[in-house]
């Protein structure tokens, strides 16, 4: 699906719920870093896709998964957002403004449908071995060298780590969790 497209949304989740017999958790990881550039060199095209996907991909996605979620007395929501979203890195402002945004979104949401028992966090990976991460490794090395310089355990984390947390978060041992952005980053 595309998930700057409310109709592809909306019939991704209706596929799935039908599938699976309801709607029980919903995690977002559909995102772009787009092109590293300083704020005043960022194309406006750039801007438009890395927001379209990162943020309203999300926005879309929660928006049509609640109701669905409400149906089954309540849910929980998973949303990937960054660190890039907690710290500025230079080059990467409009990713890390829509992280930022993924955050808030989630925050809001959170507070909105406690009532209804869906809870709704947020993970902020730091470097995750990607192809997102590999592309930023391979033409912005120095970049990439100084983040991991300055990262405790001095590696690039693992799929399977961002993984585990979107599990813990989606499940039933996180049930007294909700809003919480949870920094996965070494």
């Amino acid at each position: 699906a595309d998930v700057t497209l409310a109709a592809d949304v909306r019939n991704m989740l209706a596929i799935a719920s039908k599938h699976f017999g309801g709607l029980d958790v919903l995690c977002n990881n559909a995102g772009i870093d787009g092109e590293m550039h300083l704020l005043a060199d960022i194309e406006d095209a750039n801007y438009e896709r890395v927001m379209a996907i990162n943020l309203r991909g999300v926005f879309l996605s929660m928006k049509y998964a609640i109701p669905l979620l409400k149906q089954r007395g309540g849910g929980s929501i998973v949303n990937i957002a960054s660190t890039a979203g907690i710290t500025a890195t230079p080059g990467l402002s409009v990713y890390g403004a829509s992280k930022a945004a993924v955050m808030q979104l989630s925050r809001s949401a959170a507070v909105e449908y406690a009532a209804d028992r869906i809870r709704v966090n947020a993970i902020c990976p730091a470097m995750i071995e990607t192809p997102m991460v590999a592309h930023l490794m391979k033409t912005n090395p120095d970049d990439a060298a100084r983040v991991l310089a300055v990262t405790p355990m001095g590696r690039v984390g693992q799929p399977r780590e961002v993984a585990d947390a979107a599990l813990y978060l989606a499940s039933d041992e996180s049930s007294y969790v909700t809003g919480v952005s949870l920094p996965v980053d070494g």
